[in-house]
């Protein structure tokens, strides 16, 4: 149940007397992140070779490119926007060809680094005035062989810390304080490294591209630790983000990582085949977990065909990205679009048992207001509430995302009946839910998980971050925590298939909140959450209301193993009806325990899904949930506190004829 304020609370239980109040908003977001919009800025003729960019805290553009003739060029774009130059560049001299460059800012101070024209030492220049002057030249190191593959950042207090590669290990060097420290080699290195990014955020934060020893294609992810995810000085192992097999016609190469809302990073992949072009891919982790937790969704194309990934930077109002010859801004601003003055109907569905939820908004478009409606992919929010003591207060039901609209004309004749006074033209904004986001993420390549290496728990956290969710927990079963099995998606394999494959080993279920969603264990000693009456002031009313008993499906269940078997029995259920069985032969069950947590699973299922059936039709409750425990008194139907789930939600909302209402189906609690 969500939480309602006093005066909310109040409203709705007057209802039918309460005045409705809906709102409805549109919101720039898919999932919990706001969706960056790209505007190219900038198109020119450079080479397309390695480059770099940086933004000092007063937001001046810092970017470094090689020229074709091995010479670095470094450019300061004061206050960027469309209207700047970005044709302008500094020749700094000629220097190592085969070797990356880097570039990183903080405060006022920036650096560069290269690796100089003999192959061997490592120099940097520095700003201490957001770019607009360089200081000398700065041997840093010399080294046996020429590194290769350089990133750098910095924190907020001004250390730095530069990445190289050299003899196949990855090296990372610190200035602490304004003093250099010693080198500290990663312990896993890949076989072959296309790229090495870095970012500051709670630790040194490390995206890197390449190969292994088996030749298998890689983007990885690992930390060198400031004391927060990881000890201070101390590699994380290279964990895989991206992994395509030995024998695949292309390889991850040139990558960029910048923490903005949260962990944004792009890549690219560098085809084989001469036909095939080198395509561009970004991502971003999902908000509210650590670098070191690996969920990121699922990478999307980006429109360029370069050789070369975008490199990332950052303002407080932008996020920006580049290429030697091209300059690309995106605003971080999450916008919001209030349309609930126009809101003519609405109808949710919120059906977890089917995984298929449904929201239609009706706008009056009368006037041509929306005639250039365009928001495919945008966050719609419906937001149930009444007019209260207090005004008009609201409570946000799930999110949905805009898939489509109609500009619709209705009949002139009998329209003041259907449409409210005036209105001719409306505009049907459709949607789709969670689970269709689920359903549309579609497995790239096979994913494997041996017994023993995530728990029911983590492999669902890892599914729906593909699709761009976040999982968060109200209450958890000992099994989803605890049973690690064997499991595996084939390619092109769907994430709602991945996830109800997953809900099937245990009793949990999953319920939205906005655009999160949360695990929850549904237990028969659930406190009632909502009462409702068939008597007018008593409480919250009931309309009219079915509610049934039924046989549970099943009433027997065994789970089988390689060397157990685990039974349980409803004999209340078995006795009168015989049994109904389910028996469980995958996943491997390691031992009586698990297995006898599934088995008691597939009883609660049962119980809790068949066991009931009927529906209550109430005035619309604000705060009402998928799975809250309801009491329910009708007296025309001889019900006296009867306890009940609710499993699904259908609200309608009329402002003609200021119809609305809920339709609760009901099961067991």
């Amino acid at each position: 149940m969500r939480l309602l304020s006093p005066e909310l609370k109040a409203a709705q239980r007057q209802a039918p007397l309460a005045y409705p109040k809906l709102k409805v908003e549109i919101k720039n977001r898919r999932g919990s992140v706001v969706h960056l919009v790209w505007e190219r800025l900038y198109t020119g003729t450079e080479p397309k070779n390695e480059h770099g960019v940086a933004m000092p805290a007063n937001g001046n553009l810092i970017r470094i490119r090689m020229s074709q003739n091995i010479h670095l060029c470094r450019q300061t774009v004061v206050a960027p926007d469309e209207e700047s130059d970005y044709t302008a560049w500094t020749d700094m001299g000629n220097y190592y060809g085969e070797c990356t460059i880097a570039c990183c800012a903080s405060g006022e101070n920036a650096l560069i680094f290269w690796c100089e024209d003999g192959g061997y030492k490592l120099q940097f220049i520095e700003s201490v005035d957001s770019g607009a002057s360089w200081g000398a030249v700065t041997d840093l190191v010399t080294l046996v062989t020429h590194p290769t593959r350089l990133a750098a950042a910095m924190k907020p207090n001004g250390d730095v810390c530069l990445l190289y590669r050299t003899a196949g290990i990855i090296t990372a060097k610190k200035r602490v304080s304004g003093s250099w420290g010693d080198p500290i080699a990663q312990t896993s290195n890949p076989d072959l490294c296309g790229n090495l990014s870095l970012v500051y955020h709670d630790d040194w934060n490390v995206l890197v591209t390449g190969r292994d020893v088996d030749d298998k294609r890689y983007v990885w992810q690992c930390i060198l630790g400031d004391g927060n995810q990881a000890t201070v000085d101390t590699w994380t192992a290279l964990d895989p983000i991206m992994e395509m097999a030995a024998d695949s016609v292309y390889d991850f190469w040139a990558g960029s990582l910048d923490y903005i809302d949260t962990f944004r990073a792009f890549w690219s992949e560098r085809y084989l085949v001469i036909t095939f072009p080198t395509r561009n891919y970004w991502t971003h982790t999902i908000p509210g977990k650590d670098f070191i937790d690996n969920l990121w969704r699922e990478p999307v194309p980006f429109n360029l065909e370069h050789s070369h990934s975008l490199a990332l930077c950052h303002s407080a109002t932008h996020a920006w990205a580049t290429t030697a010859d091209g300059v690309w801004r995106a605003s971080l601003a999450e916008t919001t679009w209030d349309i609930t003055n126009a809101v003519v109907a609405a109808s949710q569905n919120l059906t977890p048992k089917t995984f298929n939820s449904t929201l239609k908004t009706t706008l009056d478009n009368t006037t041509g207001t929306y005639d250039s409606f365009s928001k495919l992919g945008y966050e719609i929010i419906l937001s149930l509430g009444y007019v209260t003591t207090a005004g008009n207060e609201y409570s946000a039901t799930p999110s949905f995302w805009i898939t489509g609209w109609k500009f619709v004309s209705p009949p002139w004749f009998p329209l003041h009946m259907i449409y409210p006074y005036g209105v001719i033209g409306t505009l049907d904004i459709e949607a789709e839910d969670i689970w269709d986001h689920l359903k549309g993420w579609k497995a790239r390549r096979p994913f494997e998980w041996a017994v023993d290496t995530k728990t029911v728990h983590e492999l669902l956290e890892f599914v729906l971050a593909r699709a761009g969710f976040e999982l968060d927990e109200i209450s958890a079963s000992t099994a989803i925590d605890n049973f690690k099995p064997a499991f595996d998606i084939k390619e092109g394999y769907t994430g709602l298939w991945a996830v109800k494959k997953l809900l099937s080993y245990v009793e949990d279920v999953l319920i939205q909140k906005g655009a999160k969603l949360y695990l929850k264990q549904p237990l028969i000693g659930d406190s009632v959450d909502y009462t409702y009456n068939s008597m007018y002031y008593v409480a919250h009313i009931v309309y009219r209301g079915s509610y049934g008993t039924h046989q549970w499906t099943p009433n027997r269940a065994q789970v089988w193993g390689t060397t157990l078997m685990v039974e349980k029995f409803e004999w209340d259920q078995v006795d009168p009806v015989f049994d109904k069985l389910s028996r469980v032969e995958k996943p491997t069950y390691p031992d009586v325990t698990r297995a006898g947590e599934r088995a008691a699973a597939e009883l609660r299922k049962g119980e809790m899904w068949t066991g009931s059936g009927g529906y209550a039709q109430v005035p619309t409750n604000c705060g009402q949930e998928i799975f809250d425990i309801i009491s329910l008194t009708d007296y025309t139907a001889g019900i006296v506190a009867l306890i009940r789930r609710v499993l699904a939600i259908k609200t309608t909302y009329n402002a003609n004829t200021g119809s609305y209402l809920q339709m609760l189906q009901l099961g067991l609690p």
